[in-house]
């Protein structure tokens, strides 16, 4: 990989909501990296502000606080407002940068012009068995045996880009609870951006516990996947704008990941065995929270038009 000119400025913006018991460890892998980002800002809402404990033990830190809840979207937007980097990367409280992270992502946007690039979401904490299926169905796209290249997923927790970029398109939607980065990337490759992924550049994810967590989690992107395709046309909106249609979202849900794994050579595949059981169930309720939360949209555009 070739090194970044050491004088690209680049920040740092994580978005972090209520009670984050990995904060400070990611704040530590990152500014003890080989490359240090110019600046650092956590972007914090919700209970529990750690502006004073933070800023004591990591002075350079910027963090910004606000009591009631911002979504991710609007809490990366407010930490890129008062950037003054060249270069924008964004990590999340629950993934922590590995070694050469920041260097990585950087060198990939500098790399070509009007470039957004992606990493790789590997694995801090498993999570047992639901913790890991929830991995593999969120971050399977960016797993870290996948190969660099064109991409049109991603994942906001690991990814980089110009400032100027980003502000020209006016940053991430804000009332999206899940699913943000979709319409990002979307409106980034519409305004001429390149997006690409790099594996070399690694976070690794926290992954919640419990089967519980593994359900709410994946109702969760299911209904953001219904919100995003309901309010923007891209690829799956036809099937949500037609509720009827929803289920048969289960089949490319279910069987790009496992396409993304069993492909990926023998330890993918033996992971992806054995969390076969997960990634059906997981798909299946996935999909039918999109069925529902596309029937609420369809019902009030009804409603809409009748009135």
């Amino acid at each position: 990989m070739i090194e970044p000119a050491a004088d690209i400025s680049t920040t740092v913006v994580i978005p972090a909501y209520g009670h984050c018991p990995h904060l400070q460890e990611i704040l530590e892998a990152i500014l003890s990296d080989k490359r240090v980002p110019t600046e650092v800002i956590v972007s914090h809402s919700g209970t529990g502000d750690p502006t004073e404990k933070l800023q004591s033990t990591f002075k350079s830190v910027t963090v910004l606080h606000s009591p009631e809840r911002l979504f991710a979207g609007a809490a990366r937007n407010r930490g890129a407002a008062v950037a003054t980097s060249d270069i924008l990367a964004f990590c999340d409280a629950d993934t922590k940068p590995q070694p050469g992270w920041l260097s990585a992502l950087v060198a990939a946007v500098e790399a070509a012009p009007r470039r957004v690039v992606v990493g790789a979401v590997g694995v801090a904490q498993t999570g047992g068995y639901w913790g890991l299926s929830n991995w593999l169905l969120e971050f399977s796209e960016q797993a870290p045996w996948r190969k660099g290249g064109p991409q049109t997923g991603g994942a906001s927790c690991n990814m980089a880009l110009r400032t100027r970029e980003f502000c020209d398109i006016g940053g991430f939607p804000e009332g999206l609870p899940v699913g943000a980065d979709t319409p990002l990337f979307a409106s980034l490759r519409e305004a001429g951006a390149a997006q690409v992924v790099t594996p070399c550049a690694v976070v690794a994810h926290f992954n919640n516990t419990g089967f519980v967590a593994f359900m709410q989690h994946q109702t969760g992107l299911g209904k953001g996947f219904a919100d995003v395709r309901s309010a923007r046309e891209m690829s799956g909106s036809f099937a949500v704008h037609h509720p009827i249609l929803a289920p048969i979202l289960f089949i490319p849900k279910a069987g790009l990941v496992l396409r993304r794994t069993f492909g990926g050579g023998l330890r993918p595949l033996m992971l992806g065995l054995y969390l076969l059981p997960g990634v059906l169930i997981g798909s299946a309720v996935w999909t039918w929270a999109c069925f529902e939360r596309a029937r609420a949209h369809r019902s009030a555009g009804d409603q809409r038009t009748s009135g």
